[in-house]
């Protein structure tokens, strides 16, 4: 009935890769035409002996440089063959059986263009957040005064402001978490260049597709009634250097790339000047706020990519 291409990044994490394809294979019950495409981003640990050997039937492509999150999942995509898809984080685990199929069946129900993505929880079984809102010199404001903190629930919701991991959602105008992120792929043709925006290099990326899906009437559907595992960042985590502040940095560079594509020069300063405004109150009260706000201060002053060099090749 279904047929289904996974792609998987692979960078320097092969237990965690082949950990989250066994999971694949042992849930999956009722999806009988499924290709699994592992990407290798340039790692220096294993080679596609060792997972072929593991696993024969995946198909292995080696970049001999790590080309980032997005434009590796290009190749994947470009490599795929079966009537949809499904991003895959290495760090994650697939533990109820039939969790793929049932995915697929919600995406058949909807009779439109959508894009789909469980419920992301840690091994606690805490709900992780996986949508949200495009980041906007309008929503930037309305959380500068505070005024979020009063205005009714529905409202947060509607509006994206509040993420509530139990409930369903149709997200309209915000992102959707890639982590495993289901969709057809014919949908990339009606795509810039028939594939997902590819300029970031880790973190960043969600904004702009979700901004490109909207733009081109996709549903983005968070589908509380199925998850997976996701052990936070461990795909990422490729060497004991890797810290709270270099994911910051990744994050808020991130943002600020999809910023600069969506604002002129003088509206992006607005931006950010209202941010600084806002963290510089939080952090008298949240210490965690001062990295952000420094940051941000980075930023305003144009030195970021000096201070974080890291952020545009690691």
């Amino acid at each position: 009935m279904y047929s289904l291409s996974i792609i998987i990044l692979n960078f320097n994490t092969f237990e965690l890769t082949c950990q989250c394809i066994s999971s694949v294979l042992d849930t999956n019950k009722s999806i009988s035409d499924v290709e699994i495409i592992v990407i290798d981003n340039g790692s220096n640990e294993k080679t596609e002996i060792e997972f072929v050997d593991l696993f024969p039937s995946i198909k292995y492509h080696r970049n001999e440089e790590n080309l980032g999150f997005a434009k590796a999942n290009n190749i994947g995509l470009s490599l795929a063959s079966k009537e949809y898809v499904l991003l895959l984080n290495s760090d994650v685990k697939i533990t109820i059986d039939d969790t793929l199929f049932r995915c697929l069946e919600k995406i058949k129900s909807f009779n439109a263009p959508v894009t789909l993505s469980p419920s992301l929880k840690t091994e606690n079984g805490n709900y992780q957040v996986s949508y949200g809102p495009l980041p906007s010199i309008g929503r930037e404001i309305l959380l500068s005064i505070f005024i979020h903190k009063i205005i009714p629930s529905n409202f947060k919701k509607e509006y994206l402001f509040k993420f509530i991991g139990d409930e369903e959602r149709k997200i309209r105008k915000g992102w959707l978490a890639a982590t495993c992120l289901f969709f057809k792929r014919e949908l990339l043709k009606d795509l810039q260049e028939e594939r997902l925006y590819d300029q970031t290099f880790l973190y960043g990326e969600e904004l702009f597709w979700g901004y490109f899906w909207n733009k081109i009437g996709v549903l983005q559907y968070y589908c509380n009634q199925e998850s997976i595992v996701h052990l936070v960042g461990q795909s990422s985590k490729t060497n004991s250097n890797y810290s709270v502040s270099k994911r910051k940095a990744h994050q808020i560079y991130g943002e600020y790339l999809f910023l600069k594509f969506r604002y002129n020069r003088i509206s992006l300063c607005i931006y950010y000047l209202i941010r600084l405004f806002r963290l510089s109150i939080l952090s008298i009260f949240d210490k965690k706020m001062i990295l952000a706000r420094s940051m941000t201060v980075d930023i305003l002053s144009s030195r970021f990519i000096d201070k974080y060099p890291y952020i545009i090749n690691e």
